[in-house]
């Protein structure tokens, strides 16, 4: 097997390291839209533009493996690859990478994803949003959590209609990465049956429990247990409040044999946070969408799946503050009758919230509040 690896972060160096030294493929290149990189390598392997890449596709190069995160990123590239003709692609799972797994390259690996063995849609990126309510209160938090009230299970996704909704995704739809969050996910009464039923209708996909934190210590062993039989992996956000307990934290992981990951640091927690609401809503949608970090998160939230969280959760917003809010969204997954042309509406195109995203993101620290106001999601 000859691979073009496209991407050039640590995931792709990983994989084509594992390639390597498992001498059960032969790496030609790295492949990125990057014109800065074209002329440079990594270690012996140069960085070929997709032109370069059809040219020797066939002769020197016969599969490509996308090593890349981002789902919108996965579905520009794919539609790239269509372009040209190439057909023999696999997707590497983040899940490799992040616990350190070994790779290999056979038809039936557990670490790539390959598109030619699917019979539906692929959704490189899906998230479920089980509940709104949070026991953090962030300044600015992306969902709103401290917008609702903690003594309610206000927003909480029905259990039944959940199964029912993640039932008719699956007849549709294969997911590459799938990710089940809230709102803190742990305080949603029947997590372990979300995961479980997650898993049963999503065999193949890398599938992640994103929390805080904060409850792991005080869940049940029957959760630990599920989380561990169903190879789900946990995605720890490291807030300060939370670096007090990280060590009881993975104690408790590494005793269910749990893999995990502390993401979005650079240091030792979460020292900011990101705005860019423009309540005006005159920012230009697709030059909204082109900065946006949000654009590969599809999000499914009572039956209907958004192209990102701020258009699945900022009514809230809009009504706790008094704001006027007149957009149409989300797609009732009842209605959808052509998956592939939803896929690329979602993907490619942006949305009326869209002007609601200013393309200006002001950074601030991060920190708790009570006393949320608009200003701590509004650009100035």
């Amino acid at each position: 097997m000859n691979v073009a690896i496209w991407g050039t972060k640590k995931e792709a160096i990983y994989l084509a390291e594992q390639i390597k030294s498992n001498s059960k493929g032969n790496v030609i290149c790295f492949v990125d839209n990057d014109e800065r990189k074209w002329k440079s390598q990594i270690d012996e392997w140069p960085i070929y533009s997709i032109h370069t890449l059809e040219k020797i596709y066939q002769r020197q190069v016969d599969t490509v493996l996308i090593a890349i995160r981002n789902g919108y990123s996965i579905a520009c590239i794919l539609k790239q690859l269509k372009q040209i003709n190439i057909k023999n692609i696999g997707l590497l799972k983040p899940s490799t990478y992040d616990f350190n797994e070994e790779i290999t390259l056979s038809r039936n690996s557990k670490q790539i994803m390959w598109l030619d063995m699917l019979s539906k849609q692929l959704f490189p990126y899906f998230q479920i949003i089980l509940n709104q309510t949070c026991n953090l209160n962030c300044k600015g938090c992306t969902h709103f959590a401290n917008l609702y009230n903690k003594d309610h299970e206000e927003g909480f996704y029905n259990l039944d209609s959940l199964e029912k909704d993640i039932e008719l995704i699956a007849k549709n739809t294969e997911i590459f990465r799938l990710r089940i969050l809230g709102g803190e996910p742990l305080l949603y009464p029947h997590i372990k049956e979300a995961l479980h039923i997650s898993r049963k209708y999503f065999p193949n996909s890398d599938i992640r429990l994103v929390t805080n934190g904060l409850l792991l210590t005080k869940v049940s062993k029957d959760l630990l247990k599920c989380i561990y039989d169903n190879s789900i992996g946990v995605d720890i956000s490291l807030y300060k409040p939370i670096v007090k307990i990280k060590n009881r934290i993975c104690s408790l992981l590494q005793e269910y044999n749990i893999n995990f990951n502390f993401e979005g640091i650079e240091g030792e927690y979460i020292k900011t946070f990101e705005k860019n609401i423009n309540i005006s809503g005159q920012s230009n949608p697709e030059k909204a969408m082109i900065a946006c970090h949000s654009k590969q998160c599809l999000t499914l939230l009572h039956g209907k799946i958004y192209k990102c969280p701020f258009e699945a959760l900022s009514q809230k917003f809009f009504e706790y503050f008094s704001f006027e809010n007149e957009c149409n969204t989300g797609y009732d997954i009842k209605n959808i009758s052509n998956w592939h042309r939803t896929w690329d509406r979602l993907y490619m195109y942006p949305i009326d919230s869209c002007k609601y995203c200013s393309e200006k993101v002001e950074t601030f620290d991060w920190c708790n509040t009570t006393t949320p106001e608009y200003s701590d999601w509004m650009v100035i």
